[in-house]
């Protein structure tokens, strides 16, 4: 079998059939580097916080929550507040979920800025009551985690 390939790889023909398979191997290869860029985030790289609303406060009463420059972080929002809507939204940004209905849930994902900073989360229905805090990059951050 290996004597008929190399026979054949001296033809014309051959030589095109070979230079179409190598081609196909390199575009495949390819395609298959540019799906994992590094502007995709590998799902085991993604944190997930996770925040019940319940008497008109995310989580444990609005908890300042502590993120690294560049850190993705999964937030699953969950209403718990009985009779009550919600949402969940990063001022300076555009995440947001959806007006969440007494047991829905959303996730969103967040990537934090490379700048350190400070940026307010809160429910636009309720912004007075349900306001919490993301610090980026402080140097408490690994106190915190």
């Amino acid at each position: 079998m290996v004597q008929y390939v190399k026979k054949q790889m001296k033809t014309p023909g051959g030589k095109f059939v070979a230079f179409i398979f190598f081609s196909a191997l390199l575009l495949v290869g390819w395609v298959n580097l540019d799906a994992s860029s590094p502007g995709e985030i590998p799902e085991d790289n993604i944190r997930e916080i996770v925040l019940e609303i319940r008497n008109m406060a995310f989580g444990d009463n609005n908890p300042t929550l502590y993120l690294k420059p560049k850190e993705t972080v999964r937030f699953v929002i969950h209403n718990l507040d009985t009779g009550m809507k919600h949402n969940f939204l990063i001022q300076e940004t555009e995440v947001a979920t959806k007006i969440l209905d007494y047991g829905e849930k959303e996730a969103i994902l967040f990537t934090a800025p490379l700048e350190e900073g400070e940026l307010d989360y809160l429910c636009s229905l309720h912004a007075l009551m349900m306001r919490g805090r993301l610090v980026i990059g402080h140097l408490n951050l690994a106190q915190k985690q």
